[in-house]
């Protein structure tokens, strides 16, 4: 049976990936590059759940991608996909995987940088979470004072709340300090981040089977899932790098040890002190 492409709606596609995991000017770069070609030239993999529902197996970028097309033009409304039979899943994804994979770019195979991506990744990811919020302050703050600078001279019977407008100054002020404060913090903790990102890679080669399960135990990874992972990364071991880590295959040789989203979310998960 010859597999074809369809065009399938967005609306009806879903992804397990987390679209935080990109980064949104990436998106909206390939997203002006789809709208300008009118179309997708790389087709991303779906199961199909019913006739209207379909599920990314890969291609979540691509998909994510569209999804930024659709919202800057609401006329792009699908996206160029296979739609993959049930009883090939497994080796359409594999070809897919290895036609994609990051050490088979145009360079013949040359390290394509994909540890300094996964760090950069992830480390912007927790900025964004938590400088945002400080955007969001400073914009408060910044209204508050916008409001009384602009605001009309009182009269002298509103000059009488003048104990409530000290308090406003005040809470500004304390604000304004706790921001400060906090913007220190955050410039301060960039290089152990960098440090636990890399201390991660050490992890995963020498902890113990024991002190891994309970490690992913505690970010929630249960059951056969637990087993079967712990006894994929120990059995894999040594791993000389990230690339080397979403490159391994479990024993079996039919899925991967870690995805590219799975090990960033677990990186993220390390730099939050979670691990």
């Amino acid at each position: 049976m010859i597999l074809t492409t369809s065009s399938v709606d967005l609306e009806g596609i879903t992804s397990s990936v987390s679209r935080s995991l990109f980064d949104e000017s990436e998106l909206e770069y390939l997203a002006n590059l789809f709208l300008k070609s009118g179309d997708t030239v790389s087709p991303i993999l779906l199961r199909e759940k019913s006739p209207i529902a379909f599920e990314v197996l890969e291609g979540h970028r691509e998909y994510y991608a569209a999804l930024k097309a659709q919202e800057l033009d609401s006329r792009f409304e699908s996206i160029r996909a296979y739609i993959v039979p049930s009883d090939r899943e497994e080796s359409i994804v594999e070809q897919y995987e290895y036609f994609h994979s990051p050490d088979r770019g145009q360079d013949g195979g040359k390290d394509s940088g994909i540890d300094q991506k996964l760090l950069v990744s992830t480390i912007d990811q927790l900025m964004a979470k938590q400088i945002n919020p400080l955007k969001s302050g400073l914009q408060d703050v910044n209204a508050k004072l916008d409001q009384k600078v602009v605001s009309p001279q009182v009269s002298t019977a509103q000059q009488s709340i003048a104990p409530p407008e000290i308090g406003i100054s005040n809470s500004i002020e304390q604000q304004l300090a706790e921001l400060t404060q906090t913007i220190k913090n955050l410039d301060q903790r960039i290089p152990p981040l960098v440090t636990q990102v890399s201390n991660m890679l050490e992890e995963l080669n020498t902890l113990s089977k024991e002190n891994l399960e309970k490690k992913l135990e505690k970010i929630g990874v249960k059951g056969v899932l637990l087993k079967s992972l712990v006894s994929s990364v120990c059995n894999g071991r040594p791993y000389e790098s990230f690339k080397d880590i979403i490159s391994r295959k479990e024993s079996s040789g039919k899925k991967k040890i870690f995805t590219d989203a799975g090990l960033i979310k677990l990186l993220e998960i390390k730099v939050l002190d979670l691990w």
